[in-house]
């Protein structure tokens, strides 16, 4: 699991093999490719606001990652322990 804050898994973005779950939303893994050190993931989510489908990246650096979810801005994130 990934999470930033001050409080560890306040705000954590879980992923798992065909899934990938943050701020609310469950969705599954449609479609992934990587350029670069950037892996791109193509997510069918249900919330609710309904079913729809986002887009997230995911960039590492420095130890962290950077994380955008529907075209939003960007968290910076750490594993959580």
């Amino acid at each position: 699991m990934l999470g930033f804050g001050r409080q560890p898994g306040a705000l954590a973005l879980r992923r798992h093999r065909y899934a990938v779950r943050w701020l609310g939303d469950s969705c599954r893994v449609g479609r992934m490719y990587k350029t670069g050190e950037t892996v791109h993931i193509q997510a069918y989510c249900w919330g609710a606001d309904g079913e729809r489908s986002i887009p997230v990246s995911m960039t590492p650096h420095s130890g962290r990652l950077a994380v955008t979810w529907n075209r939003g801005p960007k968290s910076d994130m750490g594993r959580c322990e």
